[in-house]
């Protein structure tokens, strides 16, 4: 049965990421030179044209984990605001069981007005143990900046570590980068 819900969970979150990733493409149309061009999607690489942002966040259920991140975000081009799309390398931290955790998180995510699609990998460990994990996460936002969305971590490695399965976050981006062209 858990199975089957973590893989219902993977398909419907993998699908509304692709959709989102159209609705973009779509919106991405430029004029130049008097020609419509559909050219290189910048909303999906920050990097590109992506200016720096702080992200944090704190999520967990039994066990609570705080992070902080640097990332680059785009917001979509003028006029398609609403898209928001960042890159981000972060560390999530906590204290359990009178061992230090730390798990430094590598993930990509977009948001289109009020749904926040995201997928990190992140690398669990107290230096003596460690858990590798695939998080996908989904949830409402206000355009991106703050989030609350619920992920699944997906152990990639058998361990017992003590983390959660399931986990509930509270994220807010700061920067310009976020925040501007919305209205």
């Amino acid at each position: 049965m858990r199975n089957k819900y973590i893989k219902h969970t993977l398909i419907i979150s993998c699908c509304l990421f692709w959709l989102t990733t159209i609705a973009k493409a779509q919106n991405d149309a430029t004029i130049i030179n008097e020609k419509i061009h559909v050219g290189y999607n910048y909303a999906l690489d920050p990097l590109k044209r992506g200016k720096f942002v702080l992200s944090t966040s704190y999520n967990g259920l039994k066990y609570s984990f705080e992070e902080i991140g640097i990332g680059m975000g785009y917001r979509g081009n003028e006029g398609y605001g609403y898209i928001y799309s960042q890159y981000s390398l972060a560390v999530e931290a906590n204290r359990i069981n009178n061992k230090n955790i730390f798990g430094p998180k590598i993930s990509y995510s977009t948001s289109l007005a009020f749904l926040y699609l995201s997928g990190s990998i992140i690398y669990y460990s107290d230096f003596t143990n460690s858990k590798f994990c695939f998080r996908p996460e989904i949830g409402p936002t206000f355009l991106g900046g703050i989030s609350l969305c619920y992920g699944y971590n997906i152990g990639l490695n058998k361990s017992d570590f003590p983390i959660n399965d399931h986990s509930i976050a509270l994220k807010i981006v700061i920067g310009k980068a976020c925040w501007r062209n919305i209205f």
